[in-house]
């Protein structure tokens, strides 16, 4: 499955997130988990960003900052 990086927004907030390329859509409005777990409606996805990932590509991807951490002198 592909996930596309998208900027979505909601009144004043914007944020981004990757999505699944079914719901990456421009204009269109989602239903997406806040930071406490809970779903939200009235998310708008405004922009689409390429090249698209593999879902197995992103979730190696998101671990990366591991590697960081460790190299670092912090």
């Amino acid at each position: 499955m592909l996930y596309y990086q998208c900027l979505v927004n909601k009144r004043t907030s914007y944020m981004t997130t990757w999505l699944p390329q079914e719901y990456a859509e421009l204009d269109k409005y989602l239903e997406l988990k806040n930071d406490d777990d809970q779903w939200e409606n009235g998310w708008q996805v405004v922009d689409i960003y390429d090249p698209p990932m593999e879902e197995a590509q992103l979730m190696e991807r998101s671990q990366d900052y591991k590697r960081t951490r460790k190299a670092s002198d912090i």
